[in-house]
Protein backbone atom coordinates (compact mmCIF):
# COMPACT_ATOMS: atom_id res chain seq x y z
CA UNK A 1 0.00 0.00 0.00
CA UNK A 2 1.30 4.00 -0.62
CA UNK A 3 0.51 5.34 2.62
CA UNK A 4 1.76 8.78 4.08
CA UNK A 5 4.33 7.31 5.70
CA UNK A 6 5.48 5.30 2.01
CA UNK A 7 5.20 1.97 1.02
CA UNK A 8 4.00 -0.30 3.24
CA UNK A 9 2.92 -4.09 2.76
CA UNK A 10 -0.96 -4.69 2.82
CA UNK A 11 -1.15 -5.95 6.00
CA UNK A 12 1.32 -3.26 8.23
CA UNK A 13 -2.01 -1.00 6.98
CA UNK A 14 -5.14 -0.94 9.12
CA UNK A 15 -7.95 -1.64 6.79
CA UNK A 16 -9.52 1.91 7.01
CA UNK A 17 -6.42 3.83 6.62
CA UNK A 18 -5.40 1.56 2.96
CA UNK A 19 -9.12 2.36 1.93
CA UNK A 20 -9.25 5.76 2.97
CA UNK A 21 -5.52 7.23 1.28
CA UNK A 22 -5.27 4.43 -1.01
CA UNK A 23 -8.53 4.78 -2.57
CA UNK A 24 -8.33 9.03 -3.07
CA UNK A 25 -4.78 8.44 -4.41
CA UNK A 26 -6.28 6.28 -7.35
CA UNK A 27 -9.39 8.28 -7.75
CA UNK A 28 -6.53 11.06 -8.17
CA UNK A 29 -4.30 8.88 -10.52
CA UNK A 30 -7.34 7.72 -12.53
CA UNK A 31 -8.45 11.25 -13.07
CA UNK A 32 -5.82 12.60 -13.89
CA UNK A 33 -5.07 10.10 -16.44
CA UNK A 34 -8.49 10.54 -18.04
CA UNK A 35 -7.64 15.12 -18.12
CA UNK A 36 -4.45 13.85 -20.02
CA UNK A 37 -6.10 11.61 -21.98
CA UNK A 38 -9.14 14.27 -22.93
CA UNK A 39 -6.21 16.96 -23.19
CA UNK A 40 -4.08 14.63 -25.70
CA UNK A 41 -7.28 14.22 -27.71
CA UNK A 42 -7.99 17.46 -27.78
CA UNK A 43 -4.47 18.65 -28.91
CA UNK A 44 -4.18 15.83 -31.90
CA UNK A 45 -8.15 17.05 -32.71
CA UNK A 46 -6.52 21.25 -33.00
CA UNK A 47 -3.48 19.73 -34.99
CA UNK A 48 -5.85 18.78 -37.88
CA UNK A 49 -8.10 21.90 -38.18
CA UNK A 50 -5.87 24.03 -38.07
CA UNK A 51 -6.45 24.59 -41.98
CA UNK A 52 -8.30 27.40 -42.98
CA UNK A 53 -12.05 25.84 -42.15
CA UNK A 54 -13.42 26.38 -46.18
CA UNK A 55 -10.24 25.10 -47.76
CA UNK A 56 -10.56 22.57 -50.02
CA UNK A 57 -9.16 20.13 -52.36
CA UNK A 58 -10.36 18.35 -55.31
CA UNK A 59 -9.51 15.04 -56.10
CA UNK A 60 -9.17 14.31 -58.89
CA UNK A 61 -12.67 12.53 -60.55
CA UNK A 62 -12.17 8.58 -60.95
CA UNK A 63 -13.31 8.26 -64.75
CA UNK A 64 -16.28 5.62 -65.08
CA UNK A 65 -17.16 6.12 -68.74
CA UNK A 66 -16.99 2.75 -70.44
CA UNK A 67 -15.55 3.81 -73.94
CA UNK A 68 -11.92 4.90 -72.78
CA UNK A 69 -12.10 7.78 -75.49
CA UNK A 70 -14.31 9.60 -72.93
CA UNK A 71 -12.30 9.51 -70.11
CA UNK A 72 -11.28 13.31 -70.77
CA UNK A 73 -14.46 13.89 -69.74
CA UNK A 74 -13.44 13.55 -66.08
CA UNK A 75 -10.59 15.09 -66.16
CA UNK A 76 -12.13 18.40 -68.10
CA UNK A 77 -14.76 18.82 -65.48
CA UNK A 78 -12.64 18.33 -63.01
CA UNK A 79 -10.80 21.48 -63.86
CA UNK A 80 -14.01 23.13 -64.74
CA UNK A 81 -15.73 22.28 -61.43
CA UNK A 82 -12.64 23.50 -59.48
CA UNK A 83 -13.20 27.12 -61.91
CA UNK A 84 -16.15 26.93 -60.63
CA UNK A 85 -15.42 26.42 -56.94
CA UNK A 86 -12.64 29.55 -57.41
CA UNK A 87 -15.10 32.31 -58.14
CA UNK A 88 -16.36 32.17 -54.86
CA UNK A 89 -13.77 33.95 -52.98
CA UNK A 90 -14.98 32.55 -49.26
CA UNK A 91 -13.22 29.20 -50.46
CA UNK A 92 -9.58 28.90 -50.58
CA UNK A 93 -8.77 25.68 -53.07
CA UNK A 94 -5.61 23.60 -53.39
CA UNK A 95 -4.24 23.93 -57.09
CA UNK A 96 -4.82 21.16 -59.96
CA UNK A 97 -1.74 21.10 -60.25
CA UNK A 98 -1.28 20.19 -56.80
CA UNK A 99 -4.16 17.73 -56.48
CA UNK A 100 -3.83 15.93 -59.52
CA UNK A 101 -0.77 13.96 -57.80
CA UNK A 102 -3.25 11.40 -56.22
CA UNK A 103 -5.32 10.36 -58.82
CA UNK A 104 -5.37 6.54 -57.99
CA UNK A 105 -3.85 6.96 -54.49
CA UNK A 106 -4.22 4.09 -51.83
CA UNK A 107 -4.27 7.21 -49.04
CA UNK A 108 -7.15 7.81 -47.06
CA UNK A 109 -8.77 11.47 -46.84
CA UNK A 110 -7.66 12.33 -43.93
CA UNK A 111 -4.01 11.52 -44.89
CA UNK A 112 -4.25 13.26 -48.07
CA UNK A 113 -6.21 16.27 -46.39
CA UNK A 114 -2.99 16.39 -43.34
CA UNK A 115 -0.44 16.54 -46.68
CA UNK A 116 -2.32 19.50 -47.88
CA UNK A 117 -3.74 21.30 -44.89
CA UNK A 118 -7.17 21.22 -45.80
CA UNK A 119 -10.08 20.89 -43.81
CA UNK A 120 -12.22 18.99 -46.50
CA UNK A 121 -12.24 17.02 -49.13
CA UNK A 122 -14.06 16.68 -52.16
CA UNK A 123 -14.05 13.42 -54.85
CA UNK A 124 -15.81 12.29 -57.54
CA UNK A 125 -16.61 10.45 -60.25
CA UNK A 126 -17.68 11.22 -64.02
CA UNK A 127 -20.00 8.68 -66.48
CA UNK A 128 -20.07 9.89 -70.18
CA UNK A 129 -22.39 7.69 -72.50
CA UNK A 130 -24.37 8.85 -75.47
CA UNK A 131 -25.97 11.82 -74.55
CA UNK A 132 -26.19 11.18 -71.30
CA UNK A 133 -23.74 12.33 -68.18
CA UNK A 134 -23.76 10.80 -64.54
CA UNK A 135 -21.95 12.88 -61.84
CA UNK A 136 -21.68 12.31 -58.05
CA UNK A 137 -19.60 14.49 -55.42
CA UNK A 138 -19.08 13.88 -52.39
CA UNK A 139 -17.53 16.65 -49.47
CA UNK A 140 -15.89 15.27 -46.79
CA UNK A 141 -15.29 16.68 -43.56
CA UNK A 142 -11.19 15.86 -42.96
CA UNK A 143 -11.53 15.71 -39.30
CA UNK A 144 -14.43 13.18 -38.73
CA UNK A 145 -13.89 11.63 -42.38
CA UNK A 146 -17.89 12.18 -42.62
CA UNK A 147 -19.89 13.53 -45.56
CA UNK A 148 -20.88 17.01 -45.32
CA UNK A 149 -23.12 16.89 -48.84
CA UNK A 150 -22.89 14.31 -51.41
CA UNK A 151 -25.34 14.05 -54.54
CA UNK A 152 -25.19 12.26 -57.78
CA UNK A 153 -26.40 13.83 -61.37
CA UNK A 154 -27.97 11.44 -63.65
CA UNK A 155 -28.79 14.29 -66.71
CA UNK A 156 -28.72 14.62 -70.50
CA UNK A 157 -25.34 16.43 -71.10
CA UNK A 158 -26.96 19.24 -72.29
CA UNK A 159 -27.74 20.34 -68.48
CA UNK A 160 -23.85 20.06 -67.55
CA UNK A 161 -23.54 24.18 -66.78
CA UNK A 162 -26.61 23.99 -64.13
CA UNK A 163 -24.74 20.95 -62.74
CA UNK A 164 -21.31 22.40 -62.69
CA UNK A 165 -22.87 25.83 -60.86
CA UNK A 166 -25.26 24.11 -58.51
CA UNK A 167 -22.23 21.80 -57.37
CA UNK A 168 -20.37 25.20 -56.26
CA UNK A 169 -23.58 26.60 -54.62
CA UNK A 170 -24.08 23.31 -52.92
CA UNK A 171 -20.43 23.21 -51.56
CA UNK A 172 -20.76 26.29 -50.36
CA UNK A 173 -23.49 25.81 -48.41
CA UNK A 174 -22.19 22.94 -46.67
CA UNK A 175 -19.51 25.07 -45.39
CA UNK A 176 -21.78 27.78 -44.44
CA UNK A 177 -19.66 30.28 -46.93
CA UNK A 178 -21.72 33.36 -48.16
CA UNK A 179 -21.93 34.05 -51.54
CA UNK A 180 -22.41 37.80 -53.27
CA UNK A 181 -24.95 38.57 -55.26
CA UNK A 182 -22.07 39.29 -58.35
CA UNK A 183 -20.59 35.76 -57.35
CA UNK A 184 -23.94 34.02 -57.99
CA UNK A 185 -24.00 35.99 -61.28
CA UNK A 186 -20.77 34.37 -62.57
CA UNK A 187 -21.27 30.91 -61.41
CA UNK A 188 -24.72 31.26 -63.65
CA UNK A 189 -22.60 32.05 -66.75
CA UNK A 190 -22.08 30.13 -69.21
CA UNK A 191 -18.96 29.35 -70.81
CA UNK A 192 -20.28 27.94 -74.04
CA UNK A 193 -24.10 28.55 -75.87
CA UNK A 194 -23.09 25.24 -77.60
CA UNK A 195 -22.91 22.57 -75.70
CA UNK A 196 -21.29 20.38 -78.82
CA UNK A 197 -18.33 22.87 -78.40
CA UNK A 198 -17.65 22.83 -74.84
CA UNK A 199 -17.72 18.91 -75.24
CA UNK A 200 -14.52 19.48 -78.10
CA UNK A 201 -13.36 22.34 -75.05
CA UNK A 202 -12.92 19.45 -72.35
CA UNK A 203 -10.34 18.20 -74.51
CA UNK A 204 -8.25 20.61 -73.97
CA UNK A 205 -7.57 20.07 -70.37
CA UNK A 206 -5.41 16.69 -71.67
CA UNK A 207 -2.22 16.47 -73.64
CA UNK A 208 0.47 18.73 -75.00
CA UNK A 209 -0.39 22.78 -75.59
CA UNK A 210 -0.82 21.70 -79.32
CA UNK A 211 -3.53 19.46 -78.74
CA UNK A 212 -5.22 22.02 -76.44
CA UNK A 213 -4.84 24.78 -79.31
CA UNK A 214 -6.41 22.59 -81.55
CA UNK A 215 -9.21 21.30 -78.93
CA UNK A 216 -10.07 25.48 -78.76
CA UNK A 217 -10.04 25.68 -82.52
CA UNK A 218 -12.60 22.58 -82.72
CA UNK A 219 -14.42 24.41 -80.21
CA UNK A 220 -14.20 27.72 -82.15
CA UNK A 221 -15.85 25.87 -85.32
CA UNK A 222 -18.43 24.85 -83.28
CA UNK A 223 -19.52 28.16 -81.52
CA UNK A 224 -17.27 31.29 -83.52
CA UNK A 225 -18.74 34.23 -80.83
CA UNK A 226 -17.16 32.27 -77.69
CA UNK A 227 -15.06 34.72 -76.08
CA UNK A 228 -13.70 31.44 -73.71
CA UNK A 229 -12.17 29.53 -76.64
CA UNK A 230 -10.41 32.60 -78.09
CA UNK A 231 -8.85 33.20 -74.81
CA UNK A 232 -7.92 29.69 -74.23
CA UNK A 233 -5.88 29.00 -77.47
CA UNK A 234 -4.68 32.49 -77.24
CA UNK A 235 -3.11 31.54 -74.30
CA UNK A 236 -1.84 28.29 -75.27
CA UNK A 237 -0.51 29.71 -77.86
CA UNK A 238 1.29 32.50 -76.08
CA UNK A 239 2.59 29.73 -73.95
CA UNK A 240 4.00 27.41 -76.56
CA UNK A 241 7.06 30.16 -77.07
CA UNK A 242 8.10 29.60 -73.67
CA UNK A 243 10.41 26.65 -73.61
CA UNK A 244 12.20 24.59 -76.42
CA UNK A 245 10.23 21.23 -75.37
CA UNK A 246 6.97 23.46 -76.81
CA UNK A 247 6.14 22.83 -80.19
CA UNK A 248 7.20 26.62 -80.98
CA UNK A 249 10.69 25.10 -80.79
CA UNK A 250 9.74 22.80 -83.63
CA UNK A 251 8.14 25.43 -85.95
CA UNK A 252 10.54 27.36 -88.54
CA UNK A 253 10.74 31.15 -87.96
CA UNK A 254 7.51 31.61 -90.75
CA UNK A 255 5.52 29.44 -88.79
CA UNK A 256 6.03 31.39 -85.53
CA UNK A 257 5.08 34.84 -87.01
CA UNK A 258 2.31 32.57 -88.30
CA UNK A 259 1.72 31.45 -84.91
CA UNK A 260 2.04 34.88 -83.47
CA UNK A 261 -0.33 36.63 -85.46
CA UNK A 262 -2.94 34.09 -84.84
CA UNK A 263 -2.48 34.44 -81.08
CA UNK A 264 -2.77 38.33 -81.52
CA UNK A 265 -6.06 38.04 -83.68
CA UNK A 266 -7.57 35.73 -80.93
CA UNK A 267 -6.71 37.80 -77.92
CA UNK A 268 -8.52 41.11 -80.50
CA UNK A 269 -11.47 39.10 -80.87
CA UNK A 270 -11.33 38.27 -76.76
CA UNK A 271 -11.39 41.49 -76.04
CA UNK A 272 -14.01 42.66 -78.71
CA UNK A 273 -16.07 40.23 -76.43
CA UNK A 274 -17.62 42.05 -72.89
CA UNK A 275 -15.65 40.94 -70.39
CA UNK A 276 -16.51 38.03 -68.59
CA UNK A 277 -15.86 35.97 -65.35
CA UNK A 278 -11.61 36.51 -65.78
CA UNK A 279 -11.73 36.79 -70.16
CA UNK A 280 -10.22 40.19 -70.29
CA UNK A 281 -7.23 39.34 -68.03
CA UNK A 282 -6.37 36.38 -69.51
CA UNK A 283 -6.43 38.03 -72.84
CA UNK A 284 -3.93 40.46 -71.66
CA UNK A 285 -1.52 37.86 -70.11
CA UNK A 286 -1.74 36.03 -73.23
CA UNK A 287 -0.88 38.96 -75.28
CA UNK A 288 1.59 40.17 -72.89
CA UNK A 289 3.57 37.03 -72.94
CA UNK A 290 3.70 36.63 -76.30
CA UNK A 291 5.61 40.50 -76.95
CA UNK A 292 7.73 39.28 -74.46
CA UNK A 293 8.64 36.76 -76.42
CA UNK A 294 9.12 38.79 -79.11
CA UNK A 295 11.46 41.17 -76.81
CA UNK A 296 8.50 43.87 -76.88
CA UNK A 297 9.10 44.65 -73.26
CA UNK A 298 7.10 48.22 -73.34
CA UNK A 299 3.92 46.32 -75.32
CA UNK A 300 4.23 43.91 -72.71
CA UNK A 301 4.35 45.84 -69.92
CA UNK A 302 1.46 47.77 -71.48
CA UNK A 303 -0.66 45.21 -71.66
CA UNK A 304 0.48 44.17 -67.88
CA UNK A 305 -0.68 47.31 -66.86
CA UNK A 306 -3.76 46.97 -68.34
CA UNK A 307 -4.15 43.19 -66.45
CA UNK A 308 -3.47 45.10 -63.08
CA UNK A 309 -6.17 47.53 -63.69
CA UNK A 310 -8.79 44.63 -64.02
CA UNK A 311 -7.48 42.53 -61.25
CA UNK A 312 -7.63 45.33 -58.50
CA UNK A 313 -7.36 44.50 -54.91
CA UNK A 314 -9.75 41.53 -54.97
CA UNK A 315 -9.25 39.07 -57.47
CA UNK A 316 -7.96 35.10 -58.16
CA UNK A 317 -4.99 34.02 -57.48
CA UNK A 318 -3.71 32.66 -60.00
CA UNK A 319 -3.66 36.35 -61.42
CA UNK A 320 -1.47 37.12 -58.68
CA UNK A 321 0.62 34.21 -59.93
CA UNK A 322 0.44 35.62 -63.44
CA UNK A 323 1.33 38.92 -62.71
CA UNK A 324 4.33 37.83 -60.66
CA UNK A 325 6.57 36.46 -63.38
CA UNK A 326 5.34 38.05 -65.69
CA UNK A 327 6.28 41.59 -64.53
CA UNK A 328 9.43 39.68 -63.68
CA UNK A 329 10.60 38.57 -67.50
CA UNK A 330 9.81 41.94 -68.58
CA UNK A 331 12.33 43.37 -65.78
CA UNK A 332 9.55 44.77 -63.29
CA UNK A 333 10.92 42.58 -60.76
CA UNK A 334 10.17 44.32 -57.60
CA UNK A 335 6.48 44.38 -58.38
CA UNK A 336 6.51 41.02 -59.25
CA UNK A 337 7.82 40.08 -56.46
CA UNK A 338 5.27 42.54 -54.38
CA UNK A 339 2.39 40.74 -56.37
CA UNK A 340 4.14 37.00 -55.15
CA UNK A 341 4.31 38.07 -51.85
CA UNK A 342 0.49 39.06 -51.61
CA UNK A 343 -0.54 36.26 -53.06
CA UNK A 344 1.04 33.40 -50.39
CA UNK A 345 0.08 36.11 -48.08
CA UNK A 346 -3.80 36.21 -49.29
CA UNK A 347 -4.03 32.44 -49.86
CA UNK A 348 -1.44 30.28 -48.77
CA UNK A 349 -3.35 26.79 -49.14
CA UNK A 350 -3.75 27.81 -52.62
CA UNK A 351 -1.61 26.55 -55.34
CA UNK A 352 1.47 26.50 -53.03
CA UNK A 353 4.23 24.86 -55.26
CA UNK A 354 3.40 27.48 -58.24
CA UNK A 355 2.93 30.39 -55.99
CA UNK A 356 6.57 29.79 -54.26
CA UNK A 357 8.29 29.00 -58.04
CA UNK A 358 6.82 32.41 -59.14
CA UNK A 359 7.98 34.06 -56.89
CA UNK A 360 11.55 32.62 -56.38
CA UNK A 361 11.96 33.62 -60.14
CA UNK A 362 10.58 36.92 -59.14
CA UNK A 363 13.36 37.17 -56.44
CA UNK A 364 15.89 35.77 -59.49
CA UNK A 365 15.06 38.70 -61.60
CA UNK A 366 16.53 40.72 -58.75
CA UNK A 367 19.14 38.93 -58.05
CA UNK A 368 17.87 38.20 -54.37
CA UNK A 369 19.39 34.46 -53.98
CA UNK A 370 18.74 33.40 -50.28
CA UNK A 371 15.12 34.46 -50.61
CA UNK A 372 14.86 32.52 -54.51
CA UNK A 373 16.48 29.40 -52.36
CA UNK A 374 13.65 29.78 -50.00
CA UNK A 375 10.96 29.85 -52.20
CA UNK A 376 12.19 27.33 -54.10
CA UNK A 377 12.43 25.06 -51.39
CA UNK A 378 9.25 25.76 -50.08
CA UNK A 379 7.72 25.20 -53.61
CA UNK A 380 9.73 21.70 -53.52
CA UNK A 381 7.94 21.07 -49.97
CA UNK A 382 4.47 21.44 -50.88
CA UNK A 383 4.88 19.60 -54.15
CA UNK A 384 7.73 17.38 -54.38
CA UNK A 385 6.89 16.14 -57.62
CA UNK A 386 7.06 19.43 -59.42
CA UNK A 387 9.97 19.56 -61.42
CA UNK A 388 11.33 23.26 -61.88
CA UNK A 389 11.86 23.78 -58.70
CA UNK A 390 14.17 21.08 -57.94
CA UNK A 391 16.17 22.61 -60.69
CA UNK A 392 16.38 25.75 -59.48
CA UNK A 393 16.96 24.67 -56.22
CA UNK A 394 19.77 22.89 -57.00
CA UNK A 395 21.60 25.31 -59.49
CA UNK A 396 20.69 28.10 -56.32
CA UNK A 397 22.41 26.04 -54.13
CA UNK A 398 25.27 25.74 -55.80
CA UNK A 399 26.14 28.71 -56.84
CA UNK A 400 25.37 30.32 -53.02
CA UNK A 401 28.18 27.36 -51.88
CA UNK A 402 26.30 24.78 -50.34
CA UNK A 403 25.71 21.36 -50.89
CA UNK A 404 22.35 21.04 -52.69
CA UNK A 405 19.46 18.89 -50.99
CA UNK A 406 18.41 17.30 -53.89
CA UNK A 407 21.42 16.01 -56.58
CA UNK A 408 19.85 12.97 -57.13
CA UNK A 409 16.29 13.94 -58.19
CA UNK A 410 18.00 16.27 -60.74
CA UNK A 411 20.52 14.17 -62.45
CA UNK A 412 18.35 11.34 -62.78
CA UNK A 413 15.86 14.26 -64.21
CA UNK A 414 18.61 15.56 -66.78
CA UNK A 415 19.31 12.14 -67.69
CA UNK A 416 15.98 12.15 -69.17
CA UNK A 417 14.73 14.96 -70.45
CA UNK A 418 14.83 16.39 -73.54
CA UNK A 419 13.96 20.25 -72.93
CA UNK A 420 17.47 22.02 -73.61
CA UNK A 421 17.08 24.99 -71.50
CA UNK A 422 16.98 23.04 -68.16
CA UNK A 423 20.04 20.83 -69.43
CA UNK A 424 22.15 23.87 -70.48
CA UNK A 425 21.16 25.40 -67.14
CA UNK A 426 22.11 22.07 -65.65
CA UNK A 427 25.50 22.59 -67.33
CA UNK A 428 26.44 25.72 -66.35
CA UNK A 429 25.50 25.05 -62.53
CA UNK A 430 27.71 21.99 -62.65
CA UNK A 431 30.87 23.31 -65.07
CA UNK A 432 30.92 26.39 -62.60
CA UNK A 433 30.56 24.10 -58.97
CA UNK A 434 30.74 20.39 -59.22
CA UNK A 435 32.58 18.50 -62.19
CA UNK A 436 32.88 19.55 -65.35
CA UNK A 437 32.88 15.92 -66.80
CA UNK A 438 29.15 15.75 -66.07
CA UNK A 439 28.86 19.39 -67.74
CA UNK A 440 30.71 18.04 -70.64
CA UNK A 441 27.81 15.36 -70.56
CA UNK A 442 24.72 17.80 -70.63
CA UNK A 443 26.42 19.50 -73.01
CA UNK A 444 26.57 16.62 -75.60
CA UNK A 445 23.36 15.34 -74.59
CA UNK A 446 22.45 19.32 -76.21
CA UNK A 447 24.29 18.87 -79.14
CA UNK A 448 22.66 15.06 -79.92
CA UNK A 449 19.08 16.55 -79.44
CA UNK A 450 19.93 18.77 -82.26
CA UNK A 451 21.23 16.38 -84.53
CA UNK A 452 17.29 14.81 -84.03
CA UNK A 453 15.97 18.41 -84.82
CA UNK A 454 15.46 19.89 -81.93
CA UNK A 455 16.11 24.00 -82.32
CA UNK A 456 18.38 25.53 -80.13
CA UNK A 457 18.55 28.96 -79.19
CA UNK A 458 20.70 31.52 -78.62
CA UNK A 459 20.01 31.70 -75.12
CA UNK A 460 20.96 28.08 -74.90
CA UNK A 461 24.02 28.46 -77.11
CA UNK A 462 25.17 31.10 -74.79
CA UNK A 463 25.01 29.15 -71.85
CA UNK A 464 26.99 26.40 -73.17
CA UNK A 465 29.99 28.50 -73.98
CA UNK A 466 29.73 29.93 -70.19
CA UNK A 467 29.52 26.45 -69.23
CA UNK A 468 32.47 25.32 -70.91
CA UNK A 469 34.38 29.50 -69.84
CA UNK A 470 34.57 30.10 -73.93
CA UNK A 471 34.55 34.16 -73.47
CA UNK A 472 34.44 34.58 -77.08
CA UNK A 473 32.63 32.41 -78.37
CA UNK A 474 29.86 34.01 -75.35
CA UNK A 475 30.42 37.62 -76.77
CA UNK A 476 29.68 36.21 -79.63
CA UNK A 477 26.36 34.57 -78.70
CA UNK A 478 25.34 37.76 -76.67
CA UNK A 479 26.55 40.16 -79.76
CA UNK A 480 23.95 37.72 -81.99
CA UNK A 481 21.36 38.08 -79.56
CA UNK A 482 21.07 41.49 -79.27
CA UNK A 483 20.53 42.08 -82.86
CA UNK A 484 17.47 39.67 -82.44
CA UNK A 485 16.32 41.44 -79.75
CA UNK A 486 16.61 44.30 -81.78
CA UNK A 487 14.77 42.85 -84.47
CA UNK A 488 11.93 41.72 -82.42
CA UNK A 489 12.74 37.95 -83.17
CA UNK A 490 11.76 35.20 -80.77
CA UNK A 491 14.45 32.93 -78.83
CA UNK A 492 13.15 29.40 -77.73
CA UNK A 493 14.62 28.97 -74.03
CA UNK A 494 14.24 32.81 -73.60
CA UNK A 495 13.88 32.14 -69.66
CA UNK A 496 17.88 31.03 -69.36
CA UNK A 497 18.31 34.39 -68.92
CA UNK A 498 17.33 34.54 -65.45
CA UNK A 499 20.41 33.27 -64.65
CA UNK A 500 23.03 35.76 -66.90
CA UNK A 501 20.66 39.14 -66.73
CA UNK A 502 22.23 39.48 -62.65
CA UNK A 503 24.55 36.85 -62.81
CA UNK A 504 23.00 35.27 -60.07
CA UNK A 505 24.47 32.16 -60.58
CA UNK A 506 27.90 33.66 -60.20
CA UNK A 507 30.28 33.14 -62.74
CA UNK A 508 33.25 35.48 -62.85
CA UNK A 509 33.35 35.83 -66.20
CA UNK A 510 30.20 37.45 -66.29
CA UNK A 511 31.54 39.98 -63.67
CA UNK A 512 33.97 41.64 -65.82
CA UNK A 513 33.57 44.49 -67.01
CA UNK A 514 33.01 43.98 -70.80
CA UNK A 515 30.65 41.48 -69.68
CA UNK A 516 28.59 43.82 -67.47
CA UNK A 517 27.96 45.86 -70.30
CA UNK A 518 26.74 43.16 -72.58
CA UNK A 519 24.52 42.02 -69.88
CA UNK A 520 22.86 45.53 -69.44
CA UNK A 521 22.31 45.21 -73.31
CA UNK A 522 20.80 41.80 -73.19
CA UNK A 523 17.86 43.39 -70.59
CA UNK A 524 17.45 46.39 -72.91
CA UNK A 525 19.08 49.16 -70.31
Amino acid sequence: EWTADGIRTASEVPAAEAVRFTGRKLDFVIIGLLILAVAFLWIERAEKITADPNSIAVLPFANLSPDPENAYYAAGLHDEIMNQLAKLSALSLVSRTTVIQYADTTLTIPEIARELNVANVIEGSVRFAGDRIRITMQLIDSVTDKHLWSETYDREFKDIFEIESDIAVRVAKALEAELSDDELVALDERPFESVEAYKVYLKSFTGSDLAAREAASLAIAADPENANAYVWRAYQGAMSFMHSDRPAARLNEQQMEQMAASVLADVDHALAQPERYGHHVTAYYARALLHTQFWRRSEASADLDRAIELVGTESRPIDYHNLTWQLAYVGRCEEGISFGERSIEKWPDTQPAYAHLMLGLAYMCANRSVAAIEAMREAVKSNPDMILPQVYLFILELASGGAPTNPDIVEAFIAGTDIPTLIASYAYATALYVDKEKARAAIAKIAALEQNGARIGLVDRLTVALARGNREQAKEWIHLLVKKIESEQPDVGAPGLLWIWGNIIGDPILDEPEFVALRKQLRGQ
